[in-house]
């Protein structure tokens, strides 16, 4: 497998998490829980770019754009997420 496959899988892979990630919590906490796991998917992001201060790599620089952008692709698909999760319990109208 090449790298550029590898990297492209991994980060399919991240985005994916968010969204089933949300689609669980959605699914199975009771009473309507649709932010928390959208507000947590961007704390998430937000925690691994700013681990990134401590790597030599230049890539992997923190960035405050990295950050907004990064954070509110996890946000809106965990958001997403947990809204279908409800939907199919039948919470959300």
């Amino acid at each position: 497998m090449s790298i550029s496959l590898h990297f492209m899988m991994q980060g399919l892979l991240n985005l994916a998490s968010y969204f089933i990630g949300g689609f669980i919590i959605g699914f199975i906490s009771p009473g309507i829980r649709i932010y928390e796991p959208a507000a947590g998917a961007f704390l998430s992001v937000a925690t691994m770019l700013l681990l990134t201060l401590f790597t030599p790599f230049h890539f992997f620089h923190f960035s405050l754009t990295k950050m907004i952008y990064g954070g509110a692709i996890a946000f809106f698909l965990a958001l997403t997420g947990a809204k279908i999760g409800e939907k199919v319990t039948g919470n959300m109208k």
